[in-house]
């Protein structure tokens, strides 16, 4: 008896093909090898449609003796972080399946893969690097709460530019320190900076390397040492920051950030089931695999904001935001 059903052109059945990329997909959701390491030190998962900005204050208040105190309303700043959907815009048609090997077809799943890891990618630093709701302090649209005996009011900005934040001069290693001060301040730990550039702005800070010249010009520095044979490798500090290369920053720009906690929330989908990258099946209920496509529900926003800092070189004078974030 004759078997029917779609097939690749080397005989493959469509529908084992559909139940391999399953297991696929659920093997990628579920192996947090598969998670890169910045996700997972700056990212928490919540699957609510708010999150709580984490530097929230609850502070003593003197009560009198024999009374129970006057019950104080969580100051809690509640920060929306919205949930859209992003499909990879090619389907598995029938055509496509049919004119096509197995391995072709296993290529392309693999290839949504690698496309789903720089969706998550871009959205996390969509919402870290743009001067937004979404990022980092702008005190027009999030003023800092206080922080011991700083105080802050709606001009503070986590978004400054080069030359101490005037611009109209291209970046030194002063903005350097400048810019550890706007995460110090709001009570963050001088132990565990990180900062994050590309290569092109990797070979301006090497330009910089006079600033760490000896007293003595006849004796080195341990950091001169380790530019004339690594230059600014990974694990080199600059003022307290560890650097690491990251091509996802453009150029003209610098991430500065704490790690002491997550400061991103990424919000996933309710249902456990619908998380993480999907491949929705077509509507054949014959062959699941044909007209079937690949999407993800994810959200992102800053939620410690003044963990970080974005820092943008300019001869002009005001902020830009990087271009590549945005979604057609």
């Amino acid at each position: 008896m004759a078997e029917y059903g779609i097939r690749t052109i080397d005989n493959i059945r469509a529908n084992s093909l559909y139940d391999k990329y399953i297991g696929w997909i659920d093997e990628y959701n579920s192996n947090p090898e598969y998670v890169a390491d910045f996700i997972q030190r700056v990212g928490v998962k919540i699957d609510k449609p708010n999150a709580v900005l984490s530097e929230a204050p609850m502070e003593f208040v003197e009560t009198a003796e024999l009374f129970m105190p006057d019950w104080q309303k969580a100051k809690e700043t509640v920060i929306p972080v919205e949930l859209k959907y992003f499909a990879l815009g090619q389907a598995f048609s029938r055509r496509f399946i049919q004119s096509n090997t197995a391995r072709v077809l296993d290529e392309r799943t693999k290839k949504a893969i690698a496309a789903d890891q720089r969706l998550v990618m871009k959205k996390y630093f969509g919402a870290m690097l743009k001067n937004a709701s979404t990022g980092f302090y702008n005190g027009a649209i999030y003023t800092p709460p206080l922080y011991k005996n700083n105080t802050f009011d709606s001009a503070h900005q986590h978004y400054v530019l080069s030359n101490l934040g005037v611009g109209d001069a291209a970046w030194d290693i002063d903005d350097i320190r400048w810019v550890k001060e706007h995460i110090l301040e709001h009570g963050y730990s001088a132990l565990n900076l990180h900062m994050y550039a590309n290569a092109n702005t990797i070979r301006d800070i090497e330009g910089w390397a006079t600033w760490i010249a000896s007293a003595t010009p006849t004796v080195p520095t341990s950091l001169s040492d380790t530019l004339a044979t690594e230059g600014f490798a990974r694990g080199v500090s600059i003022e307290g920051f560890v650097l690491h290369h990251e091509e996802w920053i453009p150029d003209d720009y610098m991430l500065f950030v704490s790690l002491d906690e997550p400061c991103v929330a990424e919000r996933v989908h309710p249902n456990p089931s619908a998380r993480g990258l999907n491949l929705i099946p077509g509507r054949n209920s014959n062959c699941q695999l044909e007209d079937s496509y690949y999407e993800r529900s994810i959200g992102t926003a800053v939620i410690g904001k003044g963990a970080g800092v974005v820092l943008y070189n300019t001869t002009g004078s005001s902020w830009e935001n990087p271009e590549g974030f945005d979604f057609d």
